[in-house]
C-alpha cells in the first residue's frame, strides 16, 4: 500500500535507478551535441573546401590560358614570317630579328 503522503501517480526517483536514469541522458546529451558540432564543422570544411577549388582551378584556367595564347602569338609571328619569306622565294631561315622576339 503506497504512503498517504506520496502522490499515487508520481513514480519514485530515488535510489540507484534514478542515478542510473540521469547519467546516462547527460551522457546521451553530451553525445547529442558534440555530434551535432562535429556535423556543422564537417559542412564547414567541406563548404571551404570547395571554395578553394573552385578558385585555384579558376587561377589554373586563367594562367593556362595566358600561357596559350602566348604561345599562338608566337606560332603567329613565326607563320607570318615564313609565309613572307616564301612570297619572296627566300629560303626557310628565322630572322634574328625574329628570334630575339621568341
Amino acid at each position: 500500500m503506497p504512503k498517504p503522503d506520496a502522490p499515487l501517480l508520481m513514480p519514485r526517483w530515488g535510489g540507484l535507478f534514478g542515478y542510473r536514469i540521469v547519467v546516462m541522458a547527460a551522457l546521451l546529451l553530451v553525445i547529442l551535441v558534440l555530434s551535432i558540432a562535429y556535423t556543422v564543422q564537417s559542412s564547414r570544411r567541406e563548404a571551404r573546401a570547395v571554395t578553394d577549388t573552385e578558385r585555384l582551378t579558376q587561377a589554373l584556367a586563367t594562367g593556362l590560358a595566358d600561357q596559350v595564347s602566348r604561345t599562338l602569338d608566337s606560332v603567329s609571328l613565326v607563320l607570318t614570317d615564313v609565309y613572307a619569306r616564301t612570297q619572296r622565294g627566300e629560303v626557310f631561315a628565322i630572322s634574328p630579328e625574329l628570334v630575339s622576339l621568341i
